[in-house]
C-alpha cells in the first residue's frame, strides 16, 4: 500500500470510530432520559403517598382538612389556621413541582383535583393567595387560568 492509501484507510477508520462514538453517546443519552423520567415518576408517586400518609397518621390534621372542606364557613383557631395553611402550602408546592415536571398530557388529573380543592375547601385558595410569593409566575398564571378561572 502506498502512503496515500494508508492515510485514506486511517481516515476512514477514524470517521467510523467517530460515528460509532456518536451512536454510543446517543444510546446513553436515551437511557439517561428514560432513567430521569422513571425517577420523576417515582418522585411524584412517593410525594403523593407521603401526603396521604401524613393525613392517615395524623388524625388531627385529617379532622382539620375535613373541617376546611366541609362546604360551610367555619371558624378556625390561630393554631388550626397555621396547620391548614401549612398543609395546603405543601399540596400547592407539590402541584407546582408537578406542573413543571409532569408532561401536560398527564397533568389533567392534578388540575381536576385542584379544582375540587378550590371548590370544596375555602382555605385552599386563601392559602394560595397568601403564599403567592412561594410560587413561580408560570404556576400562578396556570392556576389562575386553569383552576380558579374554570368556575
Amino acid at each position: 500500500m502506498t502512503k496515500q492509501n494508508w492515510r485514506d484507510t486511517a481516515e476512514l477508520v477514524g470517521i467510523a470510530a467517530i460515528v460509532a462514538s456518536l451512536v454510543l453517546v446517543a444510546y446513553e443519552l436515551r437511557q439517561n432520559s428514560e432513567i430521569a423520567a422513571a425517577e420523576a415518576d417515582s418522585s411524584r408517586y412517593l410525594a403523593a403517598v407521603a401526603s396521604y400518609t401524613v393525613i392517615a397518621e395524623n388524625p388531627e390534621l385529617a379532622e382539620l382538612i375535613d373541617k376546611s372542606c366541609g362546604g360551610e364557613k367555619r371558624s378556625f383557631t390561630d393554631t388550626e389556621r397555621v396547620q391548614i395553611r401549612s398543609w395546603w402550602t405543601r399540596v400547592l408546592l407539590l402541584n407546582q413541582w408537578g406542573h413543571r415536571r409532569i408532561p401536560e398530557s398527564e397533568y389533567q388529573p392534578f388540575v381536576e383535583m385542584q379544582r375540587s380543592n378550590d371548590k370544596n375547601c375555602e382555605t385552599y385558595r386563601q392559602t394560595f393567595e397568601q403564599r403567592r410569593d412561594f410560587f413561580t409566575p408560570e404556576f400562578i398564571d396556570f392556576m389562575q387560568e386553569n383552576v380558579f378561572g374554570s368556575e
